[in-house]
């Protein structure tokens, strides 16, 4: 090993330079870990539906806090029909991972693995959703 090659590993072997590497690190990691995520299924002539994404949306949610913990990704039905659904919900629809949806709004958060691990039915206001949502994102975050 010659003296520039000890020199750089002497100075990866600081404290201060692994606290720095080590954040940098998390900083890629924390995204992956955030295995949550809230599926929205909603019908384009629900006036509940309607509600939600005038007042709180796409843009409302991706501003609030939650937006990290659980991303948002909204499935529009029309006439009893899912329309266009991501693959990855059909499947875990038809295999049981999400119980039937009757209602909506229904808000689904789901794990890692597409599994439902909590539920919200009906939109009152932001308040009332945003509320609920933390109820059952902290309950599961508690529970891991």
């Amino acid at each position: 090993m010659n003296l520039r090659t000890f020199n750089v590993l002497m100075w990866f072997n600081r404290p201060a330079v692994q606290a720095v590497l080590i954040g940098l690190a998390l900083l890629f990691i924390a995204p992956l870990a955030s295995a949550l995520q809230l599926a929205v299924l909603d019908r384009l002539d629900c006036p509940a539906c309607i509600a939600f994404k005038a007042q709180v949306g796409q843009e409302g949610y991706d501003a609030s806090p939650l937006a990290e913990r659980a991303p948002i990704v909204f499935i529009a039905a029309l006439n009893g029909k899912l329309i266009e659904p991501p693959e990855w919900f059909v499947d875990a629809y038809r295999e049981g991972r999400i119980q039937k949806i009757v209602y909506t709004p229904t808000f689904l958060l789901l794990d890692d693995d597409d599994t439902e691990v909590g539920r919200v039915i009906g939109y009152k206001n932001p308040e009332w959703f945003f509320e609920r949502i933390t109820i059952i994102v902290d309950a599961y975050e508690a529970s891991q």
